[in-house]
């Protein structure tokens, strides 16, 4: 569980202009990235980082956290859990950034119009999260309902970031 949750919801008004802001924060949780299991593992049949070669076990590098690559003959996966594979869950996403102007309606009357405005907005524009945690999105879990699976990051796809144009036209 989370130490802070949080957001930032306002609207700011300038002249014809608005903006508004959905921010989201949460600060001081624990993600497992699970699918470590399969990408530095050193005895499965795998494709895996590059962690595997630059910053595992050997004997100039004992203190790697990394396992230390092994002979194909001894395959099988290690499924142990390790330390290595828990990270800082903190981030900061902006839910929606949205701008808009309303054209006076006194200069649209020539043209026979009574209002305009026109909008653009990105819902999920960013996520900001900590440098240990190498997924896309810390607060994605890919392990369904269970009440037990909380915080487990394994190849999950991101959220999708979406762009929006609007115009609202009256006669």
């Amino acid at each position: 569980m989370p130490d802070w949750t949080g957001s930032f919801i306002n609207r700011f008004y300038y002249r014809n202009f608005d903006l508004t802001l959905d921010l989201q924060f949460v600060y001081g949780v624990d993600v497992m990235q699970q699918f470590l299991h399969s990408v530095e593992d050193r005895v499965g049949i795998a494709n895996s980082l590059s962690t595997v070669l630059y910053d595992s076990w050997t004997e100039n590098n004992q203190d790697a956290m990394v396992q230390q690559i092994r002979h194909a003959a001894l395959s099988g996966q290690d499924s142990e859990l390790d330390s290595r594979w828990i990270a800082d869950g903190s981030y900061l996403r902006a839910n929606l950034i949205s701008a808009g102007y309303t054209f006076n309606p006194a200069a649209l009357e020539s043209v026979g119009i009574n209002s305009l405005r026109i909008t653009a907005s990105v819902e999920n524009a960013f996520v900001i999260h900590s440098d240990d945690f190498l997924g896309y999105d810390p607060e994605a879990t890919s392990w369904g309902g269970n009440q037990w699976s909380q915080n487990i990051f394994f190849f999950q796809y991101p959220k999708p970031r979406t762009f929006s144009l609007g115009v609202n036209l009256q006669f």
